[in-house]
């Protein structure tokens, strides 16, 4: 009936949800921090946008992604003070306007 059919797209929409965050811990934040030790290396314009995503994936997944770095530690508060200095100029600099808890380009 009506109710087994909500109860049960529930229930798939949570499971989804478990399994995308699962692939974004796993697979996407390690690629996020190789590629953030290439752009800061190379000196790119990119590493700002990266910074501005990390950002939005600590405000949004602040657990799962402490959860996820706590055998490295190390980079855990490298990453978490990069972002920091990162949020820092953005905001002395007036490129970004916070609104919410979402970050808009002036």
């Amino acid at each position: 009936t009506g109710a087994k059919v909500d109860q049960r797209n529930l229930y798939k929409t949570s499971l989804l949800n478990k399994i995308s965050r699962k692939h974004l811990m796993e697979t996407i934040i390690p690629i996020l921090r190789n590629l953030k030790t290439v752009l800061e290396s190379s000196r790119s314009p990119f590493l700002k946008d990266l910074m501005h995503y990390l950002g939005y994936i600590f405000r949004s997944f602040k657990a799962e992604v402490k959860e996820h770095l706590a055998s490295d530690p190390t980079l855990l508060q490298e990453l978490e003070y990069d972002f920091r200095k990162h949020r820092q100029r953005e905001t002395s600099s007036g490129k970004y306007v916070r609104i919410a808890d979402d970050d808009v380009r002036k």
